[in-house]
């Protein structure tokens, strides 16, 4: 089977289309699309309302000319994805909910907090992902690791989360420590926590690096923080370590990230860290499995 991934050059999204590939196995080629004005995305969704498909983005060539599936994440990505599936007599897959277009995708895989129902709807537990082994670090004794992520529109990231990792810490004296930040790391918490002398120390924006299959190898414990939902997607999913959540302070009483987090632990999939905890075994999940078992 060859796929086509339509992309719109997000990471978050292009990585999730690349992982349904790799888990059934499908030879694919990635097209990059964007919208010349932001009124053209508008007429998308007119167009896609009264069923004509036009080229109206921008793309590159195509190695290929042939494909049997359409793939695609987020909302500039769903009215291309329809044009190439027609133009190519292809099936086409939808990756999130595509909310605002008409939900006429062969499938549609979204995560349980989309809130997304839908006859041709598989839902999922965590995001689509697939990490391919890495050789970074490996640890001469027990290890733990940290993953650290931001502030977002929900969650703000003081100098509290240092504090929490240092008690952690004390509580495996014993292990090594290995940590890594992301793109969205405050500078002063990076700052903060070169100082607290780890193992192993990955800081994205130096580094450029992504350690994360090394940790989930050979820690038995990680801890992530609770503003990432792809990062907590690929832990659960992937090699040994057991999953805790640290809580971040936050902007809202209530968002998607509790809903996501809540079905987790529902799940024994991850645990939330609490003071003086007895930190427990989580659960993994086999997303290649789950695929595997749902024919396009």
């Amino acid at each position: 089977m060859r796929a086509l991934i339509i992309s719109d050059a997000r990471a978050g999204h292009e990585s999730q289309s690349v992982a349904f590939c790799e888990l059934k196995g499908y030879k694919f080629e990635i097209l990059r699309i964007k919208f010349s004005y932001k009124w053209l995305k508008f007429l998308s969704y007119l167009l896609d309302f009264l069923r004509i498909y036009l080229p109206i983005f921008n793309y590159g060539s195509l190695k290929f000319q042939n494909f049997d599936i359409v793939v695609s994440a987020g909302s500039t990505t769903y009215y291309a994805n329809k044009y190439f599936a027609r133009k190519f007599k292809a099936k086409n897959v939808a990756l999130m909910a595509p909310k605002g277009f008409r939900n006429d995708f062969d499938i549609v895989f979204c995560t349980h907090h989309d809130n997304f129902h839908a006859k041709n709807a598989t839902i999922l537990p965590v995001n689509l992902n697939y990490l391919k082994p890495t050789n970074y670090y490996t640890p001469q004794k027990k290890a733990i690791g940290f993953i650290i992520g931001g502030s977002n529109k929900s969650f703000v990231m003081s100098e509290e989360i240092v504090k929490t990792i240092k008690k952690i810490r004390v509580k495996f004296s014993d292990y090594e420590a290995l940590i890594t930040t992301s793109p969205r790391t405050p500078k002063e918490i990076e700052s903060a926590l070169k100082k607290e002398n780890f193992n192993f120390f990955v800081s994205y924006l130096e580094d450029k690096i992504n350690p994360i299959y090394d940790f989930l190898k050979h820690c038995k414990y990680v801890f992530i923080t609770i503003d990432s939902v792809s990062m907590i997607s690929e832990a659960v999913c992937n090699l040994n370590a057991n999953v805790v959540i640290l809580e971040l302070e936050r902007k809202d009483e209530h968002n998607k990230f509790d809903d996501f987090i809540q079905n987790l632990k529902d799940k024994k999939l991850v645990e939330i860290y609490q003071k003086n905890e007895v930190f427990a075994k989580t659960e993994k999940i086999n997303l290649a499995k789950i695929l595997k078992e749902i024919n396009i």
